[in-house]
């Protein structure tokens, strides 16, 4: 019988991470790019120098989320429940107050979590535009300026916020803050403004192909404005050398229409989890 041992994971781990997720490459992505950004928060489970399994979390904050592999060869051996319960308690040492997760929808996940104290938070599907466009050309779109901060995170703010109301998610409005505008200044360039005479009516953020966030004004919304907005997006990012563009829309949002008229098709569906610590 095997013997299982836990340890913080270093950046001697990598080439052993990156031949250890070989059935999944969207689970493979993800967890290469948060090793990448949050090393100091992955650990392993590893037998005589192999790895069976690898867990990561997002930093610390009040509310955080997490990733967690086990090689399928390995799964039922309490593998997943040693990383898990470590992870939770490494994470309450350091202040985080809440977990979330996300998962493609799967009853044994479903049941190993549920087990764990998680519980169902929302659906939502990872969506997948892969055709052609017309190089981007719109003068009502221009790149983000820093004037433009309290305008965009009010946009931001108040539509997403009546969205998660919408398909029953609780929510409140988020407010400004020095560290998002800074972080969106640093990003600047990847974040795209609609102007209707010279109003801002809506806003859209990408990061690699990805379109992070794209919203309309709530009081001018069903005009048109998100139709145009995407079109620009996408042919941005597909002029930019991407091959398909992707997104993420939550179960019952009205805006899946749109992408799905657009020309997005459903790659993956998730289930997101929470737990208080």
């Amino acid at each position: 019988m095997m013997t299982w041992t836990l340890e913080k994971y270093n950046k001697d781990h990598s080439p052993a991470i990156k031949n250890l997720i070989r059935e999944d490459e969207f689970v493979r992505r993800d967890i290469l790019g948060c090793l990448e950004e949050f090393p100091e928060y992955a650990m392993i489970v590893r037998s005589d120098g192999f790895i069976a399994a690898i867990c990561v979390y997002t930093g610390i904050s009040e509310k955080t989320s997490f990733t967690l592999y086990v090689h399928p060869d390995y799964r039922s051996q309490g593998i997943g429940s040693l990383l898990l319960s470590s992870l939770e308690k490494e994470m309450a040492e350091k202040g985080v107050k809440e977990i979330v997760c996300d998962y493609k929808v799967d009853d044994s996940i479903r049941g190993f979590l549920s087990r764990k104290g998680y519980e169902k938070w929302f659906r939502s599907r990872h969506m997948i535009f892969s055709g052609t466009l017309l190089s981007p050309q719109n003068p009502s779109v221009s790149a983000y300026v820093d004037s433009d901060y309290l305008h965009v995170q009010k946009i931001f703010s108040e539509s997403f916020h009546r969205m998660r109301l919408h398909v029953g998610i609780s929510s409140t409005l988020s407010a400004p803050s020095e560290e998002e505008r800074s972080y969106f200044l640093k990003h600047a360039e990847d974040i795209f403004v609609l102007r209707d005479n010279s109003e801002i009516v809506a806003v859209a953020m990408v990061e690699g192909n990805e379109i992070d966030k794209i919203a309309v004004a709530v009081d001018e919304q069903g005009k048109g404005y998100g139709k145009t907005l995407l079109a620009y997006t996408v042919g941005t990012l597909l002029h930019r050398g991407f091959s398909e563009v992707t997104l993420w829309v939550v179960d019952g949002n009205p805006a899946r229409m749109l992408y799905e008229h657009f020309g997005f098709r459903m790659h993956r569906l998730h289930e997101f989890v929470q737990k208080k610590l």
